[in-house]
């Protein structure tokens, strides 16, 4: 397993998560190294709270966008209130009810999100960068493809494969 590190935003590690490499059933083993109640954030260390955060699902994938941190999860509306601004990046799963469920809330919460366009034929930024496309593509794609309010209620309707 590849063991990704959490760590407070003061600079203590909180967490790891170990990561399976070769396709096991169980792809993640978390375990939190405090009492404390604080998130597992990826990439607190790094991050600076003062500038545009990019909020993802994965560790992986905020390693590819620059001043990003990771849920663990598709919580990110939770994360979001840790900065401002920033703009949620969940994974490409249009077919996923749940996930749909989840970013029609981040919606109504007045979040900005990327909904991915008819032709990212990836679930997420890490597969989309084990395919070739470079790291300034995808933030360009990103770029292009956030939104927020009434734009961004239309474009998850028309997005969405349920």
């Amino acid at each position: 397993r590849l063991l990704i590190p959490f760590y407070s935003n003061r600079g203590n590690l909180i967490g790891v998560s170990g990561r399976a490499l070769r396709g096991e059933t169980m792809r993640y083993v978390t375990v939190r190294l405090t009492t404390a109640s604080a998130p597992l954030i990826y990439g607190m260390r790094y991050v600076d709270p003062f500038q545009l955060v990019y909020i993802v699902e994965g560790a992986f994938d905020s390693m590819f966008l620059h001043n990003a941190v990771a849920a663990g999860n598709a919580d990110l509306c939770s994360v979001a209130v840790m900065f401002n601004p920033s703009i949620l990046i969940y994974d490409n799963q249009p077919r996923q009810a749940e996930i749909v469920k989840i970013m029609e809330y981040a919606a109504d919460q007045g979040h900005k999100l990327v909904i991915w366009p008819d032709d990212w034929n990836y679930k997420d930024i890490n597969e989309a960068i084990m395919c070739g496309i470079s790291q300034e593509e995808i933030q360009d794609i990103i770029y292009k493809n956030a939104f927020q309010g009434l734009a961004l209620k239309l474009k998850i309707s028309q997005w969405k494969k349920i």
